[in-house]
């Protein structure tokens, strides 16, 4: 299982390996959670596909398994609360 780690050189490393890195389905869970006990308020989620290319020339592309996520939880719409970000644009088509 991954754990958090400070990537910053300069803060602090007190928390180092302490905790474990949220899966972007908990991410879903939360918001889910969250806005089912308070109706009114809406939770949006800001994906990032990291070096898609990378990814998928490691055999692990990203944006069929995101699509996929996001289907799979009715977030697919232009209305979801959902807003997925790339450096490379070519993943977001």
């Amino acid at each position: 299982m991954l754990r958090v780690k400070q990537p910053i050189a300069a803060r602090s490393k007190q928390y180092d390996g302490l905790y474990p890195l949220a899966t972007f389905q908990e991410i879903i869970d939360l918001a889910k959670q969250t806005m089912a006990a308070d109706p009114k308020r809406r939770i949006n989620i800001y994906p990032e596909t990291k070096n898609p290319v990378y990814q998928r020339q490691l055999g692990l592309p990203l944006e069929e398994t995101l699509v996929a996520m996001l289907t799979k939880e009715g977030w697919n719409t232009a209305d979801s609360p959902v807003f997925v970000q790339s450096f490379e644009p070519g993943s977001l088509n």
